[in-house]
């Protein structure tokens, strides 16, 4: 852990500040073999890990260090997680200590997470291990035994670091529970339901320079980076997330969405799903590079969340459109008709056979973009949608049909 300091990053509406937690727990240095812990095959180690846990909370806090070592962790329909109190870490000696669970279980599984999800916990770390989930976990309809890597419940001043979680059937790594000036840094999520996700009041939390990657060995993945339901001010930053997905990046599920976020210098590479999908309010998308095949890099919910006062800003955007599913995605960015107060501004837009920049909504600022569409029809570089309104003002565009402004659209067009 980092020594306490005050880490400000962003600005506007997303600036966030984070309070990174003092490493007091240095002077009492806990070893899991002496709790008779072993990386023996086949060896259940799950009791030895909880009571080094504990044992550290007892005597003030402290650091159980894992040795490398396959350390198997068999839980049940009564264990169901490994609980770290407060001012506990649980530090490998990197990505070869694995911890390795051995069987799937009938209910929710979190393989770590805090130890009062109820009155909340602090100053507790994760660092320096391998989470192997082996594809365990599933859900039918209300049965529920998916199964997560990380799950901090109403934790504040915690951090999640060079921890790599693969293969299952649930979050890797998931902020919840009004969790706040939290960290999750360079940690690697492969080949899960969602791979890294923040809710329910989730505030104030740094995810950075962390890698999201699908291989298309499983067929559940969902979102690469998730924000939703009152995950608000936070900051999603140099994160590479790649692969297949519903989306690479999204503000939003069916509980409903996150705002005042600021999502800034990601690498994109979302393959056949969207790159970001955006709802809520004064969410801002600075400086990403954003590839998507058949999709569009960035997609408006359309529906009762609609984003308002959305800033899309020095983003490198390149959508080939060319085998797209739909009409309605066959866009590099594509609006609808609830979002308000956009601005969109310096970017530089590419797409193959599809429009650049499909625009609806009201009051929209497009701004010193540079948009180049290559198609063998007349694809445009902006076309605008019925009942859309705004201000077009130094826009450079290279394209088959550079505007496309609908006759029942209102835009203020400065050359």
């Amino acid at each position: 852990m980092l020594s306490r300091r005050n880490l400000l990053l962003g600005g506007g509406a997303a600036s966030a500040l984070f309070l990174v937690p003092v490493d007091s727990r240095a002077k009492n240095n806990l070893l899991v073999t002496d709790f008779g812990a072993a990386p023996d095959p086949g060896r259940d180690n799950l009791s030895a890990f909880q009571a080094a846990l504990e044992h550290a909370a007892e005597i003030g806090g402290g650091t159980v260090h894992v040795p490398e070592g396959v350390w198997h962790i068999k839980f049940d329909r009564k264990v169901n997680s490994l609980k770290i109190p407060s001012n506990v870490t649980l530090k490998g000696a990197g990505q070869d200590t694995i911890i390795s669970v051995m069987q799937q279980t009938e209910d929710r599984t979190h393989v770590f997470t805090n130890a009062n999800w109820k009155k909340g916990n602090s100053n507790i770390a994760i660092s320096d291990v391998t989470i192997r989930c082996n594809g365990f976990g599933w859900q039918e309809g209300s049965r529920d035994a998916r199964i997560n890597g990380v799950t901090f419940w109403n934790v504040a001043n915690s951090s999640v670091e060079r921890v790599s979680v693969t293969e299952g059937h649930g979050y890797g790594i998931w902020l919840t529970g009004k969790s706040a000036r939290c960290v999750v840094k360079q940690c690697s999520v492969t080949d899960f339901g969602d791979y890294i996700e923040l809710s329910n009041g989730a505030t104030n939390n740094l995810i950075v320079d962390n890698t999201c990657l699908s291989t298309g060995a499983y067929h559940f993945s969902s979102n690469g980076i998730l924000l939703y339901k009152d995950a608000d001010h936070n900051i999603v930053a140099r994160n590479t997330v790649t692969g297949g997905y519903g989306s690479a990046i999204s503000t939003v599920s069916g509980y409903g969405p996150a705002n005042s976020n600021l999502i800034a210098q990601n690498t994109i590479d979302a393959d056949r799903a969207v790159g970001i999908y955006l709802a809520g309010h004064n969410n801002k998308i600075l400086s990403n590079d954003i590839k998507a095949l058949y999709n569009c890099c960035i997609l408006f919910d359309k529906g009762e969340y609609s984003p308002r006062r959305t800033v899309i800003e020095k983003n490198n955007i390149h959508a080939d459109l060319t085998h797209s599913p739909t009409e309605e995605r066959k866009a590099a960015l594509a609006s609808f008709s609830r979002a308000e107060n956009t601005v969109l501004l310096d970017n530089r837009i590419t797409a193959l056979n599809g429009d650049g920049a499909r625009i609806s909504g009201r009051n929209w600022s497009i701004v010193s973009n540079e948009i180049v569409v290559e198609s063998d029809h007349q694809h445009a570089g902006i076309q605008t949608l019925e009942h859309s309104n705004g201000m077009l003002t130094d826009n450079t565009i290279m394209a088959p049909n550079p505007m496309l402004l609908h006759e029942n659209s209102a835009f203020l067009i400065d050359p």
